[in-house]
């Protein structure tokens, strides 16, 4: 039959936890996604299936802003993340595939960015990168290479102010 990618449905819940446990061997990613699911919080989130098994998955959800007088007025985009795959269907592909899906639907285009914690040499094929050259700060410690932004493309990039950053759902902290 081949590989669908489409909205998350309800039947898709349980397997959506299921994939990230798989993925990244820990429950953490499972319960963000279904916590910013129960929050309302998920502005979208992607299955693909095998048929009528679900072997990759991907979210997003909104961002806020701090640090200055106009921050609270600025447009914001969206957080990417988590994405995952089954291991036993990692390594063809499929992880970019629902990636590219998720950043051409209208939901993600409709964002004037997207932002991720992630590995540059990855998602700079998507054309995400540093957040830094933007002067966005990221609310969580990372090295600064690793925290992405990818602007929409038609949109004018963005130019924060000294001092702005950009702060995840609250259940990003339980990660």
């Amino acid at each position: 039959m081949g590989f669908v990618t489409q909205p998350e449905r309800p039947d898709d819940h349980n397997p959506i936890t299921n994939i990230h446990r798989q993925a990244f061997g820990r429950d953490n990613e499972g319960r963000l996604v279904h916590r910013l699911r129960r929050e309302q919080q998920l502005l979208l989130s992607l299955v693909t299936t095998d048929g009528d098994k679900a072997v990759a998955h991907i979210a997003f959800s909104p961002v806020t802003l701090s640090g200055s007088s106009r921050a609270a007025s600025l447009p914001t985009g969206a957080a990417l993340g988590p994405v995952g795959v089954l291991p036993s269907y990692q390594g063809n592909g499929l992880g970019l595939q629902i990636i590219e899906a998720a950043l051409a639907s209208d939901a993600i285009t409709q964002t004037p960015w997207q932002v991720l914690v992630g590995e540059p040499s990855l998602y700079g094929r998507f054309g995400f990168g540093a957040a830094s050259q933007y002067g966005l700060k990221c609310e969580f410690q990372v090295p600064p290479e690793y925290f992405l932004l990818r602007v929409t493309p038609g949109i004018e990039p963005p130019v924060f102010e000294q001092g702005e950053t950009l702060h995840y759902h609250k259940a990003f902290h339980s990660v």
